[in-house]
């Protein structure tokens, strides 16, 4: 999914659902390889996972600004 995070464009919900399904994916391989006392890869996995996180939190954030700057928003604080 590093390309959709390198680019600007604005993610389909399929693109998030994939990050998602990346995101369960890593959690499964992280997991394996601290179990298997492979550390140093498992920190390049969750450095991935983190990545993606970031990216999911900031998608989050940017739609929450575009709500609290929408029209709907302030017409309910004039009431």
């Amino acid at each position: 999914m590093s390309w959709i995070i390198a680019t600007d464009e604005n993610p389909s919900q399929f693109t998030v659902d994939r990050i998602m399904d990346e995101n369960d994916f890593l959690l499964d391989i992280i997991n394996k390889k601290l179990n298997s006392g492979d550390f140093e890869e498992a920190v390049s996995f969750q450095k991935i996972l983190q990545r993606n996180l970031i990216f999911l939190m900031q998608l989050k954030s940017q739609s929450r600004q575009r709500i609290l700057r929408g029209p709907y928003f302030w017409e309910c604080k004039k009431l």
